[in-house]
């Protein structure tokens, strides 16, 4: 359920989320500019009641995810009907992340791999995936067929697709976040080029609380170049994969940011 609230002179949804999805409790929030008298009313019977909300976060599992990984220890990417020595960068994102100004870095990555297939996973609208293989098709005729669909999967499929790839893309000028945190937990590389805006800056974020600059490029060219490296150099790859497990930490089990919004919503619910 989703409850909206506004105190009187502050423009802003706070968001009450509860699932039965693990780690997805929590309280978010948005800015809110309309009717926000309407709800306004909701402070006095949701909101000053309930003053923490340490018991509504659940932050992301890090030891969980490792041991996902340690799980799957064995590489079988034919079971996603891939060829076994494919060098596979992984972009399971929204289709609606696919802006055209990605289009030339797959293509450069493709063109710069002979055995490079990107992978992605298939929208629930088949009207989507059709217009991006159209598009392909049209931008990027000679290495169009070597962008895979995948249908929807479990989470633990997922998770092992993510094992069994070289590298993950970080679409721009719209890159990633819960999946960067998932990769990053396994230890896989991910590339990225940081944006103007926030939807572009997410990964950049990660790695700069990591204290890991090496795979944030400077532009198209580079990461093209980055992605290439890592995803047919064996060597720089596990170099990479190492420094992100050793470093990755610092993303889970965070609670000092939990503390942070347990304040803000507690000055907003007695302002």
């Amino acid at each position: 359920k989703v409850v909206l609230t506004a105190p009187e002179g502050i423009n802003l949804i706070v968001v009450k989320v509860e699932t039965n999805q693990p780690g997805l409790v929590g309280l978010g929030c948005a800015t809110f500019a309309y009717r926000h008298l309407a709800v306004k009313c909701l402070i006095e019977d949701y909101l000053r009641p309930q003053t923490r909300f340490a018991h509504l976060f659940k932050p992301p599992g890090h030891a969980d995810l490792i041991a996902r990984i340690q799980a799957l220890a064995d590489r079988n990417v034919q079971r996603f009907g891939l060829a076994d020595d494919a060098h596979i960068y992984a972009c399971p994102q929204m289709l609606f992340k696919f802006h055209p100004d990605f289009d030339a870095a797959l293509a450069g990555i493709l063109r710069g791999d002979e055995r490079g297939i990107v992978v992605t996973i298939e929208s629930k609208y088949p009207e989507w995936t059709q217009l991006l293989v159209d598009r392909w098709s049209r931008m990027m005729p000679d290495v169009a067929d070597r962008i895979r669909f995948l249908p929807k999967m479990p989470r633990g499929d997922f998770l092992e697709l993510l094992a069994c790839s070289e590298v993950m893309l970080d679409p721009f000028p719209f890159g990633g976040g819960h999946t960067s945190y998932e990769a990053l937990a396994l230890g896989v590389p991910v590339i990225t080029l940081p944006g103007q805006l926030l939807r572009g800056r997410l990964t950049h974020a990660m790695y700069r609380q990591m204290g890991y600059a090496d795979l944030l490029g400077r532009d198209v060219d580079d990461y093209v170049r980055a992605a290439l490296r890592l995803g047919t150099e064996r060597a720089e790859r596990t170099k990479a994969s190492g420094a992100i497990l050793d470093s990755c930490g610092v993303l889970f089990e965070d609670r000092g940011i939990v503390r942070e919004l347990e304040d803000l919503w507690e000055k907003l619910a007695l302002s």
